[in-house]
């Protein structure tokens, strides 16, 4: 049904040339191939304001532990439970994990942690909107972390860039339009505990590079916040 669905859609913007407004690149790719008047749109509302400048981003203290970060619906599907096993083996760095969201995995997570015994490691905040209590949020952390199975483009990895993390998040979806490995963050697989850790390795021996790899990463922020969003819309309407 959903593959017939989005067939009639591309004939009718084949047919009337209609404007595209794609939420990543890959849907953008898609539909270029019916119409000329495709645009890359995000629906974060986080605006320039929002967005910490390169001067006021403090490198992370490695020497203190690390704050990791996870924002989102606390379901089986965002990869939580790899996350937690991937924190329970031998880590390069002290840690402490903030998990804010709600959902129905929350009380195999809540089982989890416990299990793995980390209690005084992991503070579950519960769902917090949109606004400045969760940018300031983004902001006190070191690390944000995305292990979703499957995504279209989550708006928390540009709040997360937004507010000066560091993004290490999976592989899928519309996550590497603004994830770009190596330069902006660092992907790995889903659902994989192993390349996880490999990615938390990653970033403990090379630090500069996560620096780097910060302040680029507000770049991209920059790009997809709501004023330059609103361009973009204007853009389509002309």
């Amino acid at each position: 049904m959903a593959n017939a669905f989005e067939q009639k859609v591309e004939h009718l913007v084949a047919k009337h040339g209609i404007t595209v407004l794609a939420l990543g690149s890959h849907i953008a790719d898609r539909f270029t191939r019916f119409t000329e008047k495709v645009y890359l749109i995000s629906t974060s509302p986080f605006r320039l304001a929002d967005v910490v400048s390169p001067e006021s981003l403090l490198p992370i203290d490695w020497s203190r532990p690390v704050r990791l970060l996870f924002v989102g619906r606390v379901e089986v599907n965002k990869g939580l439970a790899e996350l937690l096993a991937g924190l329970s083996g031998d880590m390069p760095f002290d840690w402490r994990l903030t998990l804010i969201g709600d959902g129905a995995f929350m009380p195999e997570v809540r089982r989890l942690v416990g299990q793995y015994g980390m209690e005084d490691k992991v503070e579950v905040t519960g769902f917090i909107p949109f606004g400045p209590d969760l940018m300031q949020q983004y902001r006190s952390h070191d690390i944000f972390v995305l292990p979703s199975y499957s995504e279209g483009l989550p708006q928390v990895v540009l709040e997360a860039m937004a507010g000066g993390c560091m993004v290490l998040a999976t592989n899928v979806g519309g996550i590497p339009d603004v994830v770009d490995s190596g330069h902006t963050g660092v992907l790995f697989a889903p659902k994989s505990v192993d390349e996880l850790r490999r990615a938390f390795s990653y970033v403990c021996n090379h630090r500069t590079e996560v620096e780097n790899m910060r302040r680029s990463a507000l770049k991209v922020a920059r790009k997809y916040a709501f004023e330059n969003q609103i361009e973009i819309l204007k853009k389509s309407l002309i």
